[in-house]
C-alpha cells in the first residue's frame, strides 16, 4: 500500500522537528520552510524552500496539490 501524502509547514522548527522522525516513518512528506537549518544551525534533510507569506500563491500552490493532510507548524516571526 502506498503512504499516504502529508505536507508540514514550518519544517525546521522546534514543533515539527520532535515530531518529523516518526512522520517521515509512516508517510510520504513534504516538508516546508523558509529555511533549511534549526535553531541550533543543523540542517534539515528534504526541505523545499517555500515563503508562504508570499501573496503569489502560484509560486507554492503545487506543494499542496495532491496531499492527504496538512500539518500547519509555520508562524511568522515578527521583527
Amino acid at each position: 500500500m502506498a503512504k499516504r501524502k502529508v505536507l508540514i509547514t514550518g519544517g525546521t522548527g522546534y514543533v515539527a522537528g520532535r515530531m518529523l522522525p516518526a512522520l517521515r516513518e509512516r508517510y510520504d512528506l513534504t516538508v516546508l520552510d523558509v529555511k533549511t537549518t534549526n535553531r541550533q544551525g543543523e540542517e534539515v534533510r528534504d526541505v523545499v524552500i517555500a515563503d508562504l507569506t508570499n501573496r503569489d500563491r502560484d509560486t507554492y500552490r503545487e506543494y499542496f496539490r495532491g496531499q492527504d493532510a496538512i500539518i500547519h507548524c509555520g508562524f511568522v516571526r515578527t521583527k
